[in-house]
Protein backbone atom coordinates (compact mmCIF):
# COMPACT_ATOMS: atom_id res chain seq x y z
CA UNK A 1 0.00 0.00 0.00
CA UNK A 2 1.45 3.34 -1.01
CA UNK A 3 1.14 6.50 1.09
CA UNK A 4 -1.57 8.96 0.10
CA UNK A 5 -0.48 11.35 -2.61
CA UNK A 6 -0.94 15.08 -2.28
CA UNK A 7 -3.86 16.05 -4.46
CA UNK A 8 -4.96 19.62 -5.12
CA UNK A 9 -8.61 18.88 -5.88
CA UNK A 10 -11.40 19.12 -3.30
CA UNK A 11 -11.90 15.36 -3.11
CA UNK A 12 -8.19 14.79 -2.40
CA UNK A 13 -8.13 17.53 0.24
CA UNK A 14 -11.19 16.05 1.94
CA UNK A 15 -9.60 12.59 1.97
CA UNK A 16 -6.39 14.01 3.48
CA UNK A 17 -8.42 15.80 6.19
CA UNK A 18 -10.21 12.53 7.00
CA UNK A 19 -6.85 10.78 7.41
CA UNK A 20 -5.57 13.55 9.68
CA UNK A 21 -8.74 13.45 11.80
CA UNK A 22 -8.51 9.66 12.10
CA UNK A 23 -4.91 10.03 13.25
CA UNK A 24 -5.97 12.60 15.87
CA UNK A 25 -8.47 10.11 17.28
CA UNK A 26 -5.60 8.20 18.85
CA UNK A 27 -5.34 11.16 21.22
CA UNK A 28 -1.56 11.29 21.31
CA UNK A 29 0.86 12.67 18.74
CA UNK A 30 4.64 12.73 18.93
CA UNK A 31 6.35 15.38 16.82
CA UNK A 32 9.67 17.06 16.16
CA UNK A 33 9.58 20.22 18.28
CA UNK A 34 11.84 22.05 15.84
CA UNK A 35 9.01 22.03 13.30
CA UNK A 36 6.68 24.08 15.53
CA UNK A 37 6.44 27.76 14.67
CA UNK A 38 7.41 29.96 17.60
CA UNK A 39 4.22 32.04 17.49
CA UNK A 40 2.09 28.92 18.09
CA UNK A 41 3.40 28.72 21.64
CA UNK A 42 2.42 32.28 22.61
CA UNK A 43 -1.14 31.21 23.36
CA UNK A 44 0.14 28.73 25.97
CA UNK A 45 1.80 31.39 28.17
CA UNK A 46 5.33 30.10 27.77
CA UNK A 47 7.10 33.41 27.16
CA UNK A 48 10.67 32.16 26.84
CA UNK A 49 9.82 28.85 25.13
CA UNK A 50 11.22 29.68 21.65
CA UNK A 51 14.70 30.16 23.16
CA UNK A 52 14.63 26.79 24.92
CA UNK A 53 16.43 23.79 23.40
CA UNK A 54 13.93 21.71 21.43
CA UNK A 55 13.84 17.97 20.96
CA UNK A 56 10.51 16.13 20.78
CA UNK A 57 7.01 17.04 21.81
CA UNK A 58 4.00 15.00 22.78
CA UNK A 59 0.56 16.44 22.08
CA UNK A 60 -2.31 15.10 24.16
CA UNK A 61 -5.71 15.64 22.55
CA UNK A 62 -8.60 15.90 24.96
CA UNK A 63 -12.16 14.80 24.23
CA UNK A 64 -15.46 15.12 26.06
CA UNK A 65 -19.11 15.08 25.03
CA UNK A 66 -18.19 14.00 21.49
CA UNK A 67 -16.00 17.08 20.96
CA UNK A 68 -12.32 17.91 20.87
CA UNK A 69 -11.15 20.27 23.58
CA UNK A 70 -7.81 21.92 24.23
CA UNK A 71 -4.61 20.01 23.50
CA UNK A 72 -1.82 19.81 26.05
CA UNK A 73 1.88 19.55 25.27
CA UNK A 74 4.88 17.96 26.99
CA UNK A 75 8.31 18.80 25.57
CA UNK A 76 11.08 16.27 26.18
CA UNK A 77 14.81 16.50 25.55
CA UNK A 78 17.82 14.29 26.05
CA UNK A 79 20.09 15.04 28.95
CA UNK A 80 23.54 13.50 29.13
CA UNK A 81 24.58 12.42 32.61
CA UNK A 82 28.21 11.64 33.34
CA UNK A 83 29.28 9.44 36.19
CA UNK A 84 32.56 8.18 37.51
CA UNK A 85 33.62 4.64 36.78
CA UNK A 86 36.39 2.62 38.50
CA UNK A 87 39.79 4.25 38.62
CA UNK A 88 42.21 2.44 36.36
CA UNK A 89 45.93 3.23 36.41
CA UNK A 90 45.40 6.52 38.23
CA UNK A 91 42.90 7.91 35.71
CA UNK A 92 39.30 8.85 36.28
CA UNK A 93 37.10 7.25 33.67
CA UNK A 94 33.85 8.96 32.88
CA UNK A 95 30.90 7.09 31.52
CA UNK A 96 27.86 8.94 30.34
CA UNK A 97 24.33 7.91 29.61
CA UNK A 98 21.43 9.72 28.02
CA UNK A 99 18.26 10.26 29.98
CA UNK A 100 15.04 11.99 29.02
CA UNK A 101 13.65 14.97 30.87
CA UNK A 102 10.60 17.19 30.55
CA UNK A 103 11.81 20.71 29.87
CA UNK A 104 8.51 22.45 29.21
CA UNK A 105 4.82 21.67 29.18
CA UNK A 106 1.31 23.07 29.16
CA UNK A 107 -0.08 20.46 31.57
CA UNK A 108 -2.10 21.97 34.47
CA UNK A 109 -0.11 22.29 37.67
CA UNK A 110 -2.39 19.93 39.61
CA UNK A 111 -1.33 16.96 37.45
CA UNK A 112 1.65 15.38 39.26
CA UNK A 113 3.84 15.62 36.15
CA UNK A 114 7.23 15.64 37.94
CA UNK A 115 6.30 12.57 39.95
CA UNK A 116 5.14 10.75 36.81
CA UNK A 117 8.31 11.86 35.00
CA UNK A 118 10.57 10.61 37.80
CA UNK A 119 8.75 7.29 38.07
CA UNK A 120 8.18 6.39 34.39
CA UNK A 121 9.83 8.59 31.76
CA UNK A 122 13.17 6.75 31.64
CA UNK A 123 11.77 3.34 32.52
CA UNK A 124 8.51 3.00 30.58
CA UNK A 125 7.64 5.89 28.28
CA UNK A 126 4.39 4.21 27.23
CA UNK A 127 3.22 4.24 30.85
CA UNK A 128 4.41 7.85 31.21
CA UNK A 129 2.26 8.89 28.23
CA UNK A 130 -0.75 6.80 29.30
CA UNK A 131 -0.86 8.16 32.85
CA UNK A 132 -0.59 11.79 31.73
CA UNK A 133 -3.29 11.21 29.11
CA UNK A 134 -5.60 9.66 31.71
CA UNK A 135 -5.15 12.64 34.05
CA UNK A 136 -5.88 15.13 31.26
CA UNK A 137 -8.94 13.25 30.01
CA UNK A 138 -10.29 13.05 33.54
CA UNK A 139 -9.83 16.80 34.10
CA UNK A 140 -11.52 17.76 30.83
CA UNK A 141 -14.28 15.18 31.26
CA UNK A 142 -15.14 16.41 34.76
CA UNK A 143 -15.06 20.04 33.67
CA UNK A 144 -17.27 19.45 30.62
CA UNK A 145 -19.77 17.26 32.51
CA UNK A 146 -20.38 20.09 34.97
CA UNK A 147 -21.06 22.62 32.17
CA UNK A 148 -24.82 23.05 31.65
Amino acid sequence: MSPPSIVNDDKGQKKMQEIIMAYRLTGITIFNANEIEDDMWSKYRMDDFPAAPKEIGIRFETFANASYHEPYYVMIRNKEISRRVDKQEGRNNQKSRITLQVFNHTVPHWVPLREIERKYLNRDITMFIRIISEHLQEIVGERESSVP
